[in-house]
């Protein structure tokens, strides 16, 4: 027998930048191999791509809404509710808070529902009051779940008195490929040779904290490539872009496959200098897999890791990022533990076993 499991919260993908959908394109590439889930995906029809034999199990389903800031999403996720109500999956999977709000709707049709916490976006400076109300009053929703799963071990802590349904299911790191396609025609493309130039992917909104990396950077004076993969449309990232506007400071825009992979084999330091993180970022994971040195904030999820001291500087002081970064820059150090701590701790294939458990427990009580 089929189990039909619906997905609310991811644009769309693959190829499509953002820390949840890259999760959910690792997930349910792998949860859709097992023959008992029907998976099918919600998304905005603005992100649809061309889908590989990778995702070819997977059903999609695209919504069409406004391309504003706010609006956009909080149409999607109701046409996808109401999409959901009306085809009776066994369970729905929230991803994200953003979608959460409707949630009530689904348990009204009895459907049974799981949510992942990816992000506690009511603390970024990006949202205004009205929006950071709304992302508050979705998670307070999301403790009556069926489920609730959350990445970061902090926040599970934190939460696990509140509800006996939170689980910890952490984010996952594909291992490296070592076999890149054409990995030298996209180092020629932005003019760069091995472990030449340092590396960032995040994209460009005041809780990633560009300013600071670039003052930093540009304080140091090191004469080493600066290369950001990302991007943004508000006021925040105009003001990334021009503060970047370097000879030594490379924008890529938002790149993916064999593109990102190249310039993160071939880095000599990857950088992250964000403000809030709930746990984790997948693009630090990935740079682990790439034994690169990492230079990063010290906030509390960052610490978690097990890195050397000398890989963290003080959130939101370009002085003390550009002091950081020149030791790093000279004093390069094994970072080979990385691969076993990935294995462990982050692996898709494990994190796929833990969510298709969770199904079957979730479905088997609905059966009772």
């Amino acid at each position: 027998m089929k189990y039909k499991i619906m997905v609310i919260g991811a644009k769309g993908f693959p190829d499509v930048a953002g820390g949840i959908e890259k999760h959910c394109a690792e997930l349910y590439s792998r949860l859709s191999l097992q023959n008992e889930l029907c998976i099918e995906v919600c998304a905005i029809k603005r992100y649809s791509t061309q889908q590989s034999d990778q995702f070819s199990r997977i059903k999609y389903r695209y919504f069409s809404t406004f391309q504003r800031k706010g609006v956009e999403k909080i149409i999607y996720a109701l046409q996808a509710v109401l999409y959901a109500s009306y085809k009776r999956p066994d369970i729905v999977h929230f991803q994200g808070l953003n979608s959460v709000l409707f949630l009530p709707i689904i348990k009204l049709f009895g459907i049974k529902t799981v949510v992942t916490i990816h992000s506690r976006d009511y603390l970024y400076p990006k949202w205004g009051k009205i929006a950071k109300l709304f992302l508050r009053a979705s998670e307070r929703i999301s403790f009556h779940a069926d489920a609730l799963i959350t990445v970061s071990e902090l926040d599970y802590n934190n939460n696990k008195r509140k509800t006996k349904n939170l689980h910890l299911i952490k984010n996952g790191v594909t291992q490296r490929d070592c076999n890149i396609k054409n990995e030298q025609y996209y180092l020629d493309k932005y003019c760069l040779s091995e472990k030449s130039y340092l590396f960032s992917v995040g994209r460009f909104t005041e809780e990633k904290d560009l300013v600071t990396m670039i003052n930093g950077y540009l304080f140091s004076k090191l004469k080493v490539k600066l290369v950001i993969a990302g991007d943004g449309d508000t006021e925040y990232s105009s003001k990334v872009k021009k503060l970047a506007a370097s000879k030594n400071i490379i924008l890529t825009g938002y790149i993916f496959g064999d593109e990102l992979q190249s310039l993160f084999s071939n880095a000599k330091i990857f950088l992250l200098s964000s403000t809030h993180e709930v746990a984790a970022p997948i693009t630090v994971l990935e740079a682990m897999s790439y034994n690169l040195s990492i230079l990063l904030s010290d906030i509390d999820v960052n610490q978690i890791l097990p890195l050397e001291n000398s890989s963290y500087f003080s959130a939101g002081d370009y002085k003390d990022f550009s002091k950081s970064l020149l030791w790093l820059f000279n004093n390069e150090h094994d970072n080979y533990n990385n691969v076993s701590y990935l294995e462990e701790n982050h692996n898709w294939d494990s994190i796929a076993n833990e969510t298709h458990a969770l199904y079957k427990t979730i479905i088997a009580y609905r059966n009772e």
